[in-house]
């Protein structure tokens, strides 16, 4: 048997380069974002990193780097108001 309709020209859809490279390098910021790695974006915002900057640093948009920081800070606000009802209800 032959395999003549394989191809030979570059790796496997999906498929990982080991180039040690990290998740920001090697395809634009493009893909899906481990909930770890957009935590650690919007701390770095929320610890004063330029928006515009942060965005071009790991290629996304700046737009969707504030909806997160926003979804992020009302995440904690509410966590917030859960110990309080908690409090509230144990006492």
């Amino acid at each position: 048997m032959s395999n003549a309709n394989v191809s030979v020209s570059g790796p496997a859809e999906g498929d990982r380069r080991a180039t040690g490279a990290g998740p920001e390098t090697g395809r634009g910021g493009k893909g899906r974002w481990s909930a770890k790695r957009k935590a650690s974006v919007v701390l770095e915002l929320l610890r004063g990193a330029d928006l515009e900057s942060t965005s071009r640093k790991y290629g996304a948009a700046a737009a969707t780097l504030s909806e997160r920081r926003d979804a992020f800070l009302a995440g904690g606000a509410e966590a917030l108001k859960l110990r309080r009802l908690r409090r509230q209800a144990a006492a």
